[in-house]
C-alpha cells in the first residue's frame, strides 16, 4: 500500500491527546497505510513503552478505517 504523504513527527504522543485533538487528526489521514501507521504505532516504532489506545481512540481509529475502506470499494465501482 503506497500513501501519498507521511506524518511528520510529533513530540507529544497521539494518545495524550484529548478526544476533539485526536478525532481531528485522524480525520486527517488519507490512505489506509498512514492510519495503519498511527494505529501500530507502538509495534512500527518499536516503543512497547508508548501507551496503548484508550477505548474511544480505538473507535474512532476503527470508524476511519471503515470509511477508508468503503470511499476506496465506491471510488473503484463507480469506474466500471
Amino acid at each position: 500500500m503506497s500513501c501519498p504523504q507521511t506524518l511528520s513527527p510529533k513530540r507529544l504522543d497521539y494518545s495524550e491527546l484529548e478526544e476533539k485533538d485526536f478525532f481531528d487528526v485522524v480525520n486527517e489521514v488519507s490512505c489506509l497505510a498512514e492510519l495503519e501507521g498511527i494505529a501500530n504505532r507502538r509495534r512500527i516504532l518499536q516503543r512497547a513503552d508508548l501507551p496503548k489506545w484508550k477505548d474511544w481512540q480505538r473507535e474512532i481509529i476503527l470508524e476511519k478505517k471503515w470509511r477508508l475502506e468503503h470511499e476506496h470499494d465506491a471510488t473503484r465501482k463507480n469506474r466500471k
